[in-house]
């Protein structure tokens, strides 16, 4: 007796995948078997970097990790070590809490063992900076304080237009690697095309850019790496004296050698935070 006809056996579709809007992709079998996960950084990485992040500044990571991922070869952050250098510096500019604006808040010693203006004028520390031993809640002062602390400071700096302009502080740090003086303001706006294109952006007439606009935050940083060929720099390896050769140029005089280090050292020895990726 003939047996009845069995229906053609099927072959099941390939698994699908989605877009970000969605849509299904079909992925082919074997392609899975030879998928390998894009060189990439995470927010979570970022955050064991800076610590002390608010809520409010979390979209901030997220831009970071969304710009290098996308653009890692051209920024020259293609490797474990480069990044690990790079955030380093990041983290001594901009702390663990990511605070892309300089702050002009000091004691009334602290003024005058920073800067020569206020130690020669301790009585303008006085009225400017706020009571030494004062409780953490209570060391504030005016944003006008501020202001005229940053003119003194820095306003006969960095092409800055002098100490009885507002150059000082209209021109204070800013960015991922707090870009500081009218120079270097004029620099970035000059060099910024060359790299990203689009329309001439006069960082001079809109400087809040670099700490209101996140393209601009990070921008500001890369901008600095590429210029000074750090990436050459970081390539040298993993000890002090590279990490140093690193900080000069990013700011020569600094006392800061010695953290900068630690910050590397934690990153990329320690917590060995990019090692994996």
């Amino acid at each position: 007796m003939p047996q009845p006809l069995q229906p053609p056996k099927q072959t099941p579709p390939p698994p699908a995948t989605f877009s970000a809007d969605g849509k299904a992709w079909l992925i082919h079998p074997v392609a899975l078997f030879n998928f390998k996960p894009k060189f990439c950084i995470t927010v979570d990485m970022l955050k064991q970097i800076f610590t002390s992040v608010s809520n409010n500044r979390r979209d901030l990571l997220q831009f970071i990790v969304n710009d290098i991922n996308v653009h890692m070869n051209k920024y020259k952050l293609d490797t474990p070590l480069r990044l690990s250098h790079f955030f380093a510096q990041i983290r001594q500019e901009v702390g663990l809490s990511l605070q892309t604006e300089e702050n002009f808040t000091y004691s009334v010693s602290g003024l005058k063992t920073t800067y020569k203006y206020f130690k020669n004028n301790p009585e303008e520390a006085i009225k400017h900076g706020y009571p030494d031993g004062s409780p953490k809640n209570l060391r504030t002062v005016s944003e006008e304080s501020q202001k005229f602390v940053a003119n003194k400071a820095m306003g006969d700096r960095l092409g800055n237009l002098g100490s009885d302009t507002d150059d000082g502080w209209n021109f204070r740090g800013r960015g991922l690697k707090q870009l500081t003086g009218r120079d270097n303001y004029v620099d970035f706006a000059n060099g910024y095309q060359e790299i990203w294109g689009g329309e001439y952006i006069n960082f001079v007439y809109n400087p809040d850019l670099l700490h209101t606009n996140y393209k601009y935050i990070v921008h500001s940083g890369v901008y600095f790496w590429l210029k000074y060929k750090l990436y050459n720099v970081a390539d040298q390896g993993s000890d002090e004296s590279t990490v140093n050769l690193i900080t000069g140029k990013i700011n020569q005089h600094t006392k800061s050698y010695k953290d900068r280090y630690n910050h590397f050292k934690e990153i990329y020895d320690d917590k060995k935070i990019f090692q994996n990726i």
